[in-house]
């Protein structure tokens, strides 16, 4: 058997799916059908590498936009996010909040009180979510992020997290990360899709309600 192995390519002939890896190494197969639970430009990218047309193919067309189209757009539509872990002397009176009407912040939520846990020397651990419209404008490679974009992005989050909490205190900072396929901003409400005829099938969340709730 095959574990934790990226399948870069896929193939369809009588005895199945062939996957192969990024170095165009066939994995142990063939295999009876292939499931896709993964959207983006990955998996995107995946199923154009299919020498059979599927219907997976319309389904994983993507874009990546700051807000959602008007409704009937006919590809899924994704936003970026950028992810900021600090740590805090002191507390906040709150353990989590939505961030309304900010160009730069969407959310904040502590993660000492989320899961109930003391930091030694009395710090708090916070992550702050950033708005797609400020993931988007500052978009990078998020396998090698720049230093620069990352103290950009730090500053500019911690900046708002600060001017709307009464938290005026140092901050450092413990990790950033971009989110670049995060959340959908449009769904096709259909539970998955299976391909019975090309033994193939797609599943997500975003199939049904675009969102990580239903993840």
């Amino acid at each position: 058997s095959t574990t934790d192995c990226w399948v870069a390519s896929i193939w369809w002939d009588s005895a199945g799916w062939h996957l192969y890896d990024k170095r165009g190494r066939e994995i142990p197969g063939p295999f009876g059908y292939v499931v896709m639970a993964h959207n983006g430009k990955c998996a995107d990218m995946l199923i154009k590498t299919a020498n059979a047309r599927t219907m997976g193919h319309a389904a994983l067309r993507c874009r990546f936009v700051p807000q959602a189209t008007v409704p009937g757009s006919d590809r899924l539509e994704l936003s970026s996010l950028f992810v900021v872990v600090i740590a805090t002397k002191g507390d906040l009176d709150f353990a989590a909040a939505f961030v309304d009407e900010d160009p730069v912040l969407q959310l904040v939520s502590c993660n000492t009180k989320k899961y109930g846990v003391s930091v030694a020397d009395g710090r708090s651990i916070w992550t702050l979510v950033s708005t797609p419209a400020f993931g988007s404008a500052n978009k990078c490679p998020q396998e090698a992020m720049p230093e620069e974009v990352k103290t950009k992005v730090s500053s500019a989050m911690i900046r708002a997290f600060q001017d709307r909490t009464s938290h005026k205190g140092a901050c450092e900072v413990l990790h950033v990360q971009l989110w670049g396929a995060a959340v959908p901003l449009n769904s096709m409400p259909v539970p998955c899709i299976h391909d019975a005829e090309n033994a193939l099938g797609v599943c997500g969340d975003w199939l049904v309600e675009g969102g990580p709730g239903l993840a």
